[in-house]
Parts: C-alpha cells; structure tokens; sequence
C-alpha cells in the first residue's frame, strides 16, 4: 500500500512525529496497584529505509520503544507498568522512504510576463505498513507480554500472553483474558 505525503504534511510530521503528536502515556508509579507488561516487537522483514512504530494505551503513546537495528529481523522489549483492568493496545508500524520531485512552474505576478519557477517537492512514500489492536485484563501483580510480529506489507499479528508459574517452578504462557 503507498501513500503519499506533500511537503507541508511532510514537514507536519517532521515538526509533530507520528508518535509525538499523541499524548503520552503516564504509568502508575511501583507504590500504585499496577501490573507489568513487557511489550516485545519482533521484524521478520525490513520492508523500507525508515521505520516508524507507535504503540498506544488507548490514545497514549507509549515512549521509549527502542527502534531495531535496520536491516535483516529485529526484535526489540520494553517493560511497560500499567492499571489494573481493561488494558486496549494498539501497535503500529510503517516502512516508507522519502522521495523528492522537481517541475518547472509558469506563474504571472499582475500584468507582466509569464515567469517560471522550479519547484521541488518532498513526499513520503509507505512500502510497508501494519497495524493490530487488542484488549486484554489485567490483574494487579500479573506479568504480561504483548507479542507484536511485522511480516510484510498489512501482515502482522499482536497476541497477548500471561506469564503464569508451573508447578515445576518455570514460567509458562498462556493466553491472556480478553477485557469486557
């Protein structure tokens, strides 16, 4: 899927950023009720020259998500605190490139003669991107992990896991609970 972004949008989202235009998130501090998420993304393909990823709370974003390594697979983790309750995640993910453009332009100021002009034109071009969202439950004191995986171009899944003690003492995953 491509799109295409004019100079002035492109230079919006130079000057905001996709993922600094969102509020951010505010966890609760470790003296609040609160559980752990370790938010994980995994890149089974490097889809363009520039990534962008954002993931949500809700209308939050979540800062600090390390960007991978460019090229080849990249996996990166972030612990995350949250509330306990109705927990709604949203990972995003864009591939794109910049291309530039350059055109000659016939303009008239008043009643003089024609004129040209060169205009270059910057555009932002998408070469791959993604985009999953759950909800999930979380309890107090839970460890949870949010398993993003970017394939390809609108292919990629978000799965959610708690990480729950076996009676053997290793730590095992099961799904999470689905949020009301």
């Amino acid at each position: 899927m491509s799109s295409t972004l004019a100079w002035g949008g492109w230079l919006a989202l130079i000057a905001c950023g996709l993922s600094s235009c969102i509020p951010e998130y505010r966890p609760p501090s470790l003296s609040e009720p609160h559980a752990v998420v370790k938010v994980r993304l995994a890149y089974h393909a490097w889809s363009g020259p520039e990534l962008e990823q954002v993931v949500l709370i809700g209308a939050y974003g979540v800062k600090e998500i390390p960007t991978p390594v460019q090229g080849g697979e990249g996996v990166v983790a972030r612990p995350v605190l949250v509330r306990p309750g109705a927990v709604p995640w949203t990972v995003r993910t864009a591939f794109f490139h910049i291309s530039t453009t350059t055109r000659t332009e016939v303009y008239q100021t008043g009643e003089s003669v024609p004129q040209t002009r060169t205009v270059t034109e910057t555009f932002r071009e998408n070469d791959a991107v993604c985009e999953r969202a759950i909800r999930h439950l979380a309890v107090q004191n839970g460890i949870y992990i949010l398993q993003y995986d970017f394939f390809a171009d609108q292919r990629c899944s978000l799965h959610c896991f708690r990480q729950v003690q076996q009676p053997d003492g290793t730590l095992g995953n099961v799904p999470c609970e689905p949020a009301p």
